[in-house]
């Protein structure tokens, strides 16, 4: 099945990620630790919790992939429990 992830895909995917090549351009990082921007004050806002006890993540249309191709995009994390923020101005 053409959709479906191949395991060559997923090594060719995470060993760019290993190098670097993946990185966004955007330091989503860096804007999540500051306090303003352009001038406005940034608040963070706590959203909920999301537990990933096998630190399996994958990510697809539910109505379009699931349950036949639970594999669409995968990453990977290590297991437990994370608090998810966003930020608002």
């Amino acid at each position: 099945e053409q959709s479906k992830l191949t395991s060559e895909w997923i090594q060719t995917f995470n060993r760019l990620g290993s190098e670097g090549k993946l990185k966004p351009t955007v330091p989503y990082h860096d804007l999540f630790n500051r306090k303003e921007l352009k001038g406005f004050p940034l608040h963070t806002l706590p959203m909920w919790t999301v537990t990933f006890p096998t630190g399996h993540i994958t990510c697809c249309d539910p109505l379009v992939t699931l349950p036949n191709k639970p594999d669409t995009y995968i990453r990977t994390v290590e297991p437990g429990t994370y608090l998810l923020e966003t930020k608002i101005i």
